[in-house]
């Protein structure tokens, strides 16, 4: 996250609108050097690619499987709603602080605008697995406090 690149195409009226509002540091040497590397290695592209795909499926699938709202989403990130599902936490920063004290860290959307959610960056699948197995464990103390 600490390492970002990027690129947009467009039609030149609209690139030099956003050039103007770019702000001159906005890419820094290690990334640069990080997306040169990058475009010569397209076999660890592929492969990263496709194990990333399905630790998104098994995420996608194990969180809907504890009773968690999972938005669609095309990108390497999985909107969670953290209030409506099973467990029931009082915000997403609610459940993100539960899965702190778990080791895990996801991204409070309040400052999206979405209170209720939290966002979960995909990673490798043994991550993904540790997250859900967390997951389970602040779910299932919350649903105790419920009971209890």
């Amino acid at each position: 996250p600490g390492l970002r690149l990027g690129f947009a195409v467009a039609p030149e009226p609209v690139i030099s609108a956003m050039a103007a509002l770019q702000p001159t540091w906005s890419v820094n040497a290690l990334a640069q050097a990080a997306g040169l590397a990058a475009l010569d290695a397209t076999e660890h592209w592929d492969q990263s690619v496709r194990a990333l795909a399905g630790a998104k499926d098994y995420l996608e699938t194990a969180l809907a499987g504890l009773g968690l709202a999972v938005h669609p989403s095309a990108a390497n990130f999985l909107l969670v709603d953290a209030v409506s599902g099973r467990g029931g936490f009082a915000s997403g920063g609610a459940l993100r602080r539960a899965l702190l004290r778990e080791g895990c860290c996801v991204r409070d959307c309040a400052s999206f605008g979405l209170p209720g959610h939290v966002r979960i960056g995909v990673r490798t699948l043994p991550e993904c697995r540790i997250l859900v197995a967390a997951l389970r464990r602040v779910l299932g103390e919350a649903r105790a406090t419920e009971v209890g």
